[in-house]
């Protein structure tokens, strides 16, 4: 079993997904993920517990039990970073590491842990921090950096939290050492907080603040100081609200809060790389879309939480995978969009990018809907119960597009020319085969849910034309 084969697995629990998908989320080439799919596949079917089935280039998860995930927690399998993280928090938190110890807890050579050390040695010296080693006493921290240390701690367990449900037998050990708090007492906190602030319930967020709680309570002398967020001109007023709360909290533990919601509220200001990512990001969409400045303005308060989120899911690894359920059209437009966030030099989950695209697509329907539509329906008969459940269905259609101009017309009526200038309407909806206008669509039935996905694609195509000319230049 291999640690990709293992994220395969992450990935499929959550859904069936194309093998395009897989490479996009993976960033592998096919030929890596088809080996490491049967690798998989196989793991899977000398445990009996489940198989890996391939219907049309659509990868599912088939007849797996509820051991599957149990099973996950049994592959002591640990990439080269989840050993260095270990070593870390446990170098951090005691100050000290017995190597020969966490040699065989970890079960591995003295080679593969020296390298390990070195680029972990690397890694704390960049923040400031010191590592010694004394022979035959393991490595020691040489200069105690505690704001610094503090924060690299509570980034590593993070992302134990965060990936809980995936990690090995030694990870959860770890982890269970740390987790000193009841998580529902804690959440009750965090809601109020977010409530008080209106910064949302992010994944990231609450594990932020319970990481740093739980190294409160694993540090008898916690103090919190030093942050450059606590110069920022309201910290010292959100940190009087957190104060005026009836929270079970300590006021050291309170400025760390106060960063965390400062953080929430304005973080693509205070990282310059994401805030010049989603500036470019934006500008690109503006000239494709033609936006005017009330557009953007509305654009951005839409799109800048998701691509806050979708950057820091990417940092955290933190999964989140789409089921397969969109259009051809939606998937072109999804990778238009992946390309666009790529060329602004940050990375994200695929799934969060098609998130993003749901979100432009969305606004642009919605820009849509407020201009005039001129749709035309051509029925085989219109009186009778027909014609009712024809008013209804247009009632319903002008509820969301409400400058829509409807009309109906039979096969007859086209047939012998009453009908003129089809052109001039924006679909021609139709319940037969032999209508075949550039603007026609042929309808199953008349329902609700068809038309809806029809005009939709209409608009979808409209917003590709448009980026025409960036798909040429790129």
């Amino acid at each position: 079993m291999t640690n990709t084969a293992k994220i395969l697995l992450k990935i499929l629990l959550n859904g069936n997904l194309h093998q395009n998908d897989l490479e996009r989320y993976l960033d592998l080439d096919l030929n890596s993920i088809k080996k490491n799919l049967k690798i998989l596949d196989n793991y899977l079917l000398s445990n009996r517990l489940g198989t890996i089935k391939r219907y049309k280039d659509i990868y599912t998860l088939e007849k797996f039990n509820k051991n599957l995930i149990i099973s996950l927690v049994e592959l002591d399998i640990l990439s080269s970073k989840d050993r260095q993280d270990i070593l870390c928090i446990k170098l951090l938190l005691n100050g000290k590491l017995n190597l020969e110890k966490i040699k065989e807890e970890l079960n591995i050579s003295r080679t593969t842990l020296q390298k390990d050390l070195k680029d972990l040695k690397e890694y704390l010296k960049q923040s400031g921090i010191e590592v010694e080693s004394k022979h035959f006493k393991g490595i020691f921290i040489q200069r105690n950096q505690s704001v610094i240390i503090k924060h690299i701690l509570c980034e590593k367990i993070m992302r134990l939290f965060i990936g809980k449900e995936y990690l090995t037998k030694y990870q959860i050990k770890l982890l269970k050492e740390i987790d000193t708090l009841n998580d529902f007492d804690f959440f009750e906190i965090f809601s109020e907080i977010t409530k008080e602030f209106k910064i949302g319930k992010f994944n990231i967020t609450f594990y932020a603040l319970y990481s740093m709680k739980c190294i409160e309570n694993l540090d008898n002398s916690f103090i919190y100081e030093g942050d450059i967020f606590q110069t920022h001109s309201e910290y010292y007023n959100i940190l009087k609200k957190l104060e005026k709360m009836k929270l079970d909290l300590s006021f050291e533990f309170k400025k760390f809060v106060a960063v965390i919601i400062l953080k929430a509220l304005y973080f693509p200001m205070f990282d310059l790389n994401l805030k010049n990512s989603f500036n470019i990001f934006i500008e690109t969409l503006e000239k494709n879309l033609e936006l005017e400045l009330h557009e953007k303005r509305k654009l951005i308060k839409l799109l800048i939480k998701k691509y806050q989120i979708g950057y820091l899911n990417k940092k955290y690894d933190l999964f989140w995978i789409r089921s397969k359920t969109k259009s051809n059209l939606q998937i072109q437009f999804g990778n238009i969009i992946q390309n666009m966030i790529e060329k602004t030099n940050i990375q994200m989950m695929y799934g969060d990018i098609l998130g993003i695209s749901d979100v432009i697509l969305d606004f642009y329907i919605e820009k849509e809907y407020s201009k005039k539509l001129k749709l035309l329906f051509i029925v085989q008969n219109i009186e009778g119960i027909e014609s009712s459940h024809y008013k209804k269905v247009f009632s319903h259609i002008q509820i969301f597009y409400p400058k829509a101009e409807i009309f109906i017309e039979t096969i007859l009526d086209l047939k012998f020319g009453v009908i003129k200038e089809i052109e001039e309407y924006d679909l021609v909806i139709s319940e037969f085969e032999n209508i075949d206008f550039k603007n026609s669509k042929k309808l199953c039935s008349l329902n609700i849910q068809e038309i809806q996905s029809m005009i939709s694609e209409i608009i979808l195509l409209k917003i590709l034309n448009k980026f025409n000319k960036y798909i040429i230049e790129t």
